[in-house]
């Protein structure tokens, strides 16, 4: 219901421009930008106003930063067979019967 009136096809600029008139206030409801990484001139209001929502309930960062998130996955992952190789490069994933090889 909180999405209704949202036209995924617009700009958060263009939005913001419709709906806020305070140039101030504009630069704070869009400061978030860089969590998905587009300008609020390139980016569509949609993915905006689902990271701002997510905020808006008391969204958190994980102790240890982002690679925290990686490192705890790797843990669990590896307990059950899984081999996890963090910070390496593959030229290519070799894929048998629907498997990462």
């Amino acid at each position: 219901a909180w999405l209704r009136g949202i036209d995924p096809n617009q700009t958060l600029q263009t939005y913001l421009t419709r709906h806020v008139s305070d140039e101030q206030l504009k630069g704070i409801l869009s400061g978030i930008w860089g969590d998905y990484g587009a300008l609020p001139r390139e980016a569509s209001v949609l993915p905006h106003a689902v990271l701002t929502h997510h905020y808006a309930k008391g969204a958190f960062y994980p102790e240890g930063g982002a690679s925290a998130i990686g490192h705890n996955a790797r843990q669990v992952l590896e307990t059950h067979g899984a081999t996890i190789r963090l910070s390496t490069e593959a030229d290519e994933i070799i894929v048998e019967k629907g498997r990462a090889v």
